[in-house]
């Protein structure tokens, strides 16, 4: 089993998501509304071993949008 991050801004399309993943059996699925949020449960995941193995990014959001919070996570060395 994959431990998954949705990082989307628009409600409807990670509920969409969350709904499609959990038809193909990925049941607990987090979420975050932004880059920031997406980096916070990663961290999060990192801190309780279990890592986050996929995150669906959206490339525009608040605060730190999906570019910006994929060049620093392929920058971190964990």
């Amino acid at each position: 089993p994959l431990n998954i991050l949705v990082a989307e801004d628009d409600e409807l399309n990670q509920k969409l998501l969350v709904k499609i993943l959990g038809k193909l059996g990925y049941t607990e699925v987090k979420t975050a509304s932004d880059g920031d949020e997406a980096l916070n449960a990663l961290k999060g995941s990192r801190a309780t071993e279990t890592p986050i193995n996929v995150i669906f990014m959206d490339m525009q959001m608040p605060n730190l949008d999906g570019c910006s919070a994929s060049r620093v996570i392929r920058e971190d060395p964990q």
